[in-house]
């Protein structure tokens, strides 16, 4: 059992938290059962989290990419990017626009000009 702040060992229905430091053993204590199943809910939220952080890559198949401020063909161009450039897509905008960031700028790009 992996945790964030030491190992557990079980023994019966008793729990045995053991921490650790340069590969010698610090210090033993004894944890309840809800203890270990608190930090496992703690455990797992956190690999929730690094999940939710993947990002999605997508790269402009188009020669020049405009870069609106606004998800619109209307809207203000605020940047270009290049083909084969790599974007980050942060949200589906709408039917047409992806929100993205490239080099440090977001704005919105029409999706038919990006390939994921």
């Amino acid at each position: 059992m992996e945790t964030l702040k030491g190992v557990k060992m079980k023994f019966n229905k008793n729990y045995s938290k053991i921490s650790t430091k340069n590969n010698k053993q610090d210090n033993a204590e004894n944890v309840t059962e809800e203890d270990v199943k608190n930090e496992e809910v703690e455990v797992k939220e956190k690999e929730e989290v690094k999940e939710e952080k993947k990002e999605i890559i997508g790269k402009v198949n188009a020669v020049l990419l405009n870069v609106r401020k606004e998800p619109s063909k209307e809207s203000k161009v605020i940047k270009q990017i290049k083909k084969n450039d790599e974007v980050v897509i942060l949200e589906d905008a709408n039917n047409e626009f992806y929100k993205i960031k490239c080099k440090n700028k977001e704005g919105y790009c029409m999706k038919q000009f990006i390939t994921l």
